[in-house]
């Protein structure tokens, strides 16, 4: 007798082995095995086939983004939920030399940027975004805005993002740190900033989770290349749906505040990354 077993990533999806929720399974050897790993979010994967000896099966599913885009040489989203268009200057940015080498990345001037065609429908309260970016400014920029409207009121009535490089406000971790923020009714943007400044020219790999399900404990965290920068409480006022709307990239909304840099391979999530989906995104 032979014993089959699957261990997913991440590992609180769902195993059916043969029509059964299970995750390991003992047979003669001669017998077919049918499996399938899924989860919410991410691409199911299914097989089958026998076994002649004992079978331990690493299953890793791949998270399926809501917007994806390389910025390899072109502006599509590759995900068929949404187009790029260009920003409200009407100016894109230009491709460079990517972080591999041999792709592409955007390049933005401070005064380009690009968004989204029609709103992004997160349709929910939880998020993770995830991107490569290189840049050495020091002035206060915008990422990624989701909004049409500024980041000061109504930024604060309305359930909005906004990442961002600092300028030289202490309480946002001081000159070339990487901002988030998440808007709620009462406490206004709850900003979140890493502990290193990322403002030297060189590649790095981010991720930004927001939970607003999780009120007052560690709603927020940002990950730099796989590891773990910051993680922040949140006021429990951060609940509800975050709202479907324009995504920015480059500047905010009303054409400021523009970021100087590259920016290549942008996702939206509409969930909670685990820290193996993480990872996986910083080997990619």
């Amino acid at each position: 007798m032979y014993t089959f077993r699957i261990f997913p990533i991440p590992s609180d999806a769902t195993v059916i082995i043969n029509g059964l929720p299970q995750n390991e399974i003992t047979t003669r050897g001669d017998e077919l095995i049918t499996w399938e790993v899924s989860k919410t979010g991410y691409v199911k994967k299914s097989g089958s086939f026998t076994i002649t000896t004992n079978v331990d099966y690493n299953i890793e599913l791949i998270p399926t983004p809501i917007l994806n885009i390389p910025f390899n040489n072109n502006f599509n989203e590759l995900t068929g939920n949404n187009s790029v268009i260009a920003g409200g200057t009407a100016n894109f940015p230009t491709f460079v030399t990517g972080r591999r080498g041999t792709d592409f990345a955007a390049s933005f001037n401070g005064s380009q940027s690009v968004k989204t065609s029609s709103n992004v429908l997160i349709n929910g309260d939880k998020l993770s975004v995830s991107f490569w970016m290189k840049t050495t400014q020091t002035s206060t920029a915008i990422i990624a805005d989701l909004s049409n409207n500024t980041w000061q009121v109504p930024h604060n009535t309305v359930k909005t993002f906004t990442i961002g490089i600092n300028e030289n406000t202490p309480t946002w971790g001081g000159v070339g740190r990487l901002f988030s923020t998440h808007t709620e009714v009462i406490d206004g943007r709850n900003p979140i900033f890493t502990n290193i400044n990322i403002n030297d020219g060189n590649w790095r790999h981010f991720v930004i989770t927001i939970d607003r399900a999780l009120h007052s404990v560690i709603e927020s965290k940002i990950y730099i290349n796989g590891i773990i920068s910051e993680e922040k409480l949140a006021a429990s006022e951060t609940e509800g749906d975050f709202i479907n709307d324009i995504l920015c990239i480059g500047q905010q909304h009303n054409n400021i505040l523009g970021f100087n840099g590259q920016i290549q391979d942008f996702k939206l999530f509409d969930f909670i990354l685990s820290i193996e989906d993480i990872e996986r995104l910083y080997r990619e």
